[in-house]
């Protein structure tokens, strides 16, 4: 997609062109959506969350095996973090579905954080709830206009959220395909994105999600390969 300055390439080499606010121009120009904040988190904050809230439980299907990272995912439950939860997340080689599999993984991954964080568990275990707070402060970066009120008023408005009440999905595509400079791509499909992002601003998902059922959205928990 065509990004500021720097033509058509993959829409993440936004960031590496221009950092936050080029990411955002992308993004907001991709989606049609204006993003009033920018949060970041990179994958140390990620692993570190993972270890403060003792691990996140995910299960695998069956047997999968990553040549390249070296590791053997076994099939059955698996309590994953710090290094092991990131292997996790990044592995690609040996899924069926490579990088589409690999989002699931990730998307998985963070549902199961979310069940984890939102418990009870947590929630009431004063240890856990601390470290993990602080997992996430020590690791975030957010932009300067989001201000520590906005951010205790955007946290008080989630607290009742739980993983039934979020939907993951991914941008709906047509074909793959190559950069110029021969990185591989995924064309969107346009009409359906619009319309996604359109329903999204207009809060009517629920609508879009019953005329489109199944598009882009994440599998069962024990579906997850």
């Amino acid at each position: 997609m065509p990004i500021a300055g720097h033509g058509e390439d993959k829409i993440n080499a936004a960031f590496s062109f221009g950092g936050p606010s080029l990411m955002q121009q992308t993004v907001e120009q991709f989606t049609g959506i204006r993003m009033d904040h920018v949060a970041i988190i990179d994958w140390n904050g990620f692993r570190d969350l993972s270890t403060a809230l003792g691990g996140v439980t995910v299960t695998i299907p069956a047997d999968v095996k990553d040549n390249k990272g070296k590791v053997l995912w076994t099939k059955g439950e698996h309590t994953l973090m710090g290094d092991e939860a990131l292997l996790y997340v990044r592995t690609r080689y040996g899924l069926a579905g490579g990088d589409f599999d690999r989002i699931q993984r990730q998307q998985n991954f963070l549902r199961e954080m979310l069940r984890k964080l939102v418990s009870k568990g947590t929630l009431t275990n004063p240890v856990t709830l601390n470290e993990s707070v602080g997992a996430i402060t020590r690791n975030l970066v957010v932009d300067e206009a989001l201000s520590n009120q906005a951010i205790g008023q955007l946290a008080l408005s989630l607290k009742d959220i739980r993983t039934d009440n979020v939907t993951f999905l991914t941008s709906p595509i047509t074909s793959f395909g190559t950069t110029s400079a021969g990185a591989s791509i995924l064309n969107a499909d346009k009409p359906l994105t619009s319309a996604m992002f359109q329903a999204l601003a207009a809060e009517k998902m629920p609508q879009f999600l019953l005329n489109n059922p199944g598009i882009g959205q994440l599998k069962a928990p024990s579906e997850v390969r």
